[in-house]
């Protein structure tokens, strides 16, 4: 199942300077707090949820026009309030949804970070490859065990599920087992980055291997041209560079096909900036999923891992 872009990191008191009002924030008597913390707060009290640990900070970045705040930031975000340390819990699983999204069994669903799984057939909708052995998959790896439950930096999506990291009895990881299975793929966003290293070591491992999903035709290589026939879904595509520009608003790679791969300015620091622009010329593969922007098919890259040159 295709990850959704979270609402708004999991947030504290910031300080801003007096007076000034912040985007998305509204004024209390004693300070500004994010919105996103009340009602997270109010979840919290009602579902007794404990997130995960937490890092040394809470942190505010923007991309593409939507400010974000978590205590696992990107490169150059803004430090704005202190840490808190807590622990996680665990429960049991009562259902698998499809290969990246379970309900557990105080009927909470739980979008597993990091990862991304075939569709699953529903409501008169056809499965993508490989989506049904995912599900089958991590059915069976979750089948009569407690799991740990650790959120991440964002609680919870679009459709209000709870964004978590889960471990099994011994500390294994579910979302890398399922990647070094070859049951799914990573999903990278700004707020999730810290086990991403992992994620693609795990990911590569499989691909190499041709397990799992990676045996199936739809997610071998793929000419650039072909981009706007999978748009919204997970591809890897190949074709020569056209065009490299690295600039303070990120970077844009342009394939001779009219393919975009795009990298943020917040996480460009991840990226060799002279290695980028050394691409002109060059063929490369990117992984990703392809979406589409001003009638282009595009693939953000988050990772240097998604990209392979030639």
């Amino acid at each position: 199942m295709p990850a959704l872009r979270p609402r708004l990191a999991r947030s504290r008191r910031a300080s801003p300077v007096p007076g000034q009002r912040l985007p998305g924030l509204h004024v209390l008597r004693r300070g500004v707090i994010p919105r996103a913390l009340t009602r997270l707060a109010v979840w919290l009290l009602v579902t007794g949820v404990v997130p995960g640990a937490v890092g040394a900070g809470i942190y505010r970045w923007h991309e593409d026009g939507v400010v974000h705040y978590g205590d696992r930031p990107p490169a150059g975000a803004e430090a704005v309030g202190e840490s808190a340390s807590e622990m996680p819990r665990k429960i049991e699983v009562a259902r698998v949804i499809d290969g990246d999204t379970v309900a557990l069994a105080d009927g909470r669903r739980v979008r597993i970070i990091g990862i991304d799984a075939p569709e699953v057939a529903r409501r008169g909708t056809p499965g993508e490859a490989g989506g049904l052995a995912a599900s089958r998959f991590l059915q069976q790896l979750l089948d009569g065990v407690p799991v740990t439950v650790e959120t991440g930096a964002t609680a919870r999506d679009d459709y209000d599920r709870l964004l978590a990291y889960l471990a099994l009895p011994g500390g294994d990881d579910v979302g890398e087992r399922m990647l070094r299975a070859g049951q799914a793929m990573v999903s990278a966003h700004p707020d999730n980055m810290q086990r991403i290293a992992r994620y693609f070591a795990a990911e590569a491992i499989a691909r190499s291997a041709a397990r799992g999903l990676w045996r199936h035709d739809a997610y071998r290589p793929r000419p650039a041209r072909d981009a706007m026939r999978f748009r919204n879904s997970y591809r890897q595509l190949q074709g020569r560079v056209a065009d490299v520009r690295v600039g303070g608003s990120g970077a844009e790679i342009r394939l001779e096909a009219g393919l975009q791969l795009r990298v943020t300015e917040a996480l460009l620091p991840r990226f060799d900036a002279e290695r980028l622009r050394g691409l002109t010329g060059r063929r490369v593969l990117a992984r990703g999923t392809v979406r589409q922007r001003d009638g282009s098919p595009v693939i953000r890259l988050r990772d240097p891992a998604q990209l392979t040159v030639r």
